[in-house]
C-alpha cells in the first residue's frame, strides 16, 4: 500500500506493486469500456500508481528489487 514505504523503510527485499490500471489498453476488445472512464479517472489512476511505486522504492532495501505490474 502507500504507506509501507513510510511505515516499514528499507525492510524488503523484493516488493511486487501490482498497480491499477485503466483498462483503455484492452479497447479493440471491449470499445465500451471507453464509456465507463472519465478523463479524471486516468489522472486519479497515475497518482495512485505514482504513490504506491514510491512507497514501494522506500519499502525496499538497497540493491533490493522492485517488480512494477499492471
Amino acid at each position: 500500500g502507500r504507506l509501507y514505504g513510510q511505515a516499514e523503510p528499507g525492510r524488503y527485499d523484493r516488493v511486487l506493486v501490482d498497480a491499477p490500471c485503466s483498462g483503455l489498453g484492452s479497447l479493440r476488445r471491449r470499445p465500451e469500456a471507453r464509456w465507463r472512464r472519465q478523463p479524471t479517472d486516468v489522472a486519479e489512476l497515475a497518482e495512485l500508481q505514482r504513490e504506491l511505486l514510491v512507497s514501494a522504492l522506500a519499502a525496499v532495501r538497497v540493491g533490493g528489487l522492485v517488480a512494477y505490474v499492471t
